[in-house]
């Protein structure tokens, strides 16, 4: 689509004529519907504050008003090859049906599965399954997608907002008086009474230019309605220590995304030697993942292995941070 088709589509779905969209957008009465047409005929084309104040009369993204413009199968399949080759996207048969795939686990790619993830469910939600769309179903969905930068950020910033005001009273309770973590296995201790408390607790690693360090994954829902008053603390213990890392000099990033069916929210710390945490809870996941009733033997062995690995991967958290700062 032309951006002159693009304006027009939007301008149709919400019912207003070229004259009424003109005048919104602060043309005057006589020649609002004649620069609307030049527009979407493409006679002329919008200069970027024009495009600006037409995306908010129309109530869209200005993301919706872009110039992209596909215009045969060719254009579609060297799209497809950058997304191949920047994305690591692939391609497959599957079913009867040719897909288009990308790694769920793909860290660099983490916010295009969650856009994707979103639009899965929205899409769900607002048409049925087949053909048995009515208009107005087709028309919410049309008016869904032309405001879904909006809306997605407005939901992750109500979700960030939810989990402050819930947490951040409880920090400034503790913080004075927190015997904070002399080294990584005090953290490493700590994640796994957050997991042994009912919290799930999942982790990966972040290398984009950006941050590089290990990051610890939790999901948002169970942080707002923890299953004990246990867990509640031992998180806020968590935040309270990623806060002092900061203190300390290292960057930490918060980091919110949909992978699945859930809201998860990702505490990156960046400190490339403080992967040693996350490979001891790794190595935690792993055993209980594949023992939910171990025996006695398995058990101790596990616990033996876990002990030396705490006893002998024990880094000292100020001097790594000092390190990594440098």
């Amino acid at each position: 689509m032309t951006l002159g088709d693009k304006i027009r589509k939007y301008r149709l779905l919400h019912n207003k004529t070229q004259k009424q969209l003109g005048e919104e957008v602060g043309f005057k009465k006589s020649t609002a519907d004649v620069r609307i047409n030049q527009y979407e005929t493409g006679k002329m084309a919008p200069k970027a504050d024009i495009r600006l104040k037409i995306a908010e009369a129309l109530d869209v993204d200005i993301e919706a008003l872009s110039d992209t413009s596909i215009t045969s199968l060719e254009d579609i399949m060297y799209i497809l090859f950058e997304l191949e080759e920047q994305l690591g996207m692939d391609v497959e048969r599957k079913e009867g049906r040719t897909c288009l795939s990308f790694d769920n686990n793909n860290e660099r790619i983490r916010a295009l599965i969650t856009y994707l993830n979103l639009w899965i469910d929205q899409k769900a939600s607002l048409l049925p399954e087949g053909d048995d769309s009515t208009k107005e179903q087709k028309r919410n969905y049309s008016l869904w997608k032309s405001k879904f930068v909006s809306n997605t950020k407005e939901y992750f910033s109500s979700k960030d907002k939810e989990l402050s005001q819930h947490y951040e009273p409880l920090m400034e309770n503790i913080i004075d008086t927190h015997d904070f973590a002399k080294t990584t296995s005090d953290i490493t201790i700590l994640i796994r009474r957050i997991i042994e408390s009912g919290l799930s607790v999942t982790t990966t690693f972040a290398d984009n230019g950006n941050i590089t360090g290990p990051g610890f994954t939790f999901i948002a829902n169970e942080l707002l309605d923890p299953p004990s008053p246990d867990a509640e603390m031992l998180f806020t213990r968590f935040l309270c220590e990623t806060e002092h890392f900061k203190q300390l000099g290292a960057q930490t990033h918060t980091d919110m995304q949909m992978t699945g069916k859930e809201l998860t929210v990702t505490y990156y710390i960046s400190v490339a030697s403080f992967n040693v945490i996350k490979s001891q809870i790794d190595d935690l996941l792993e055993h209980l993942s594949l023992a939910n009733d171990p025996n006695d033997y398995s058990r101790d062995s596990f616990e033996s292995m876990f002990k030396d690995s705490l006893e002998t991967y024990c880094l000292d958290i100020e001097e790594e941070i000092k390190m990594a700062s440098k």
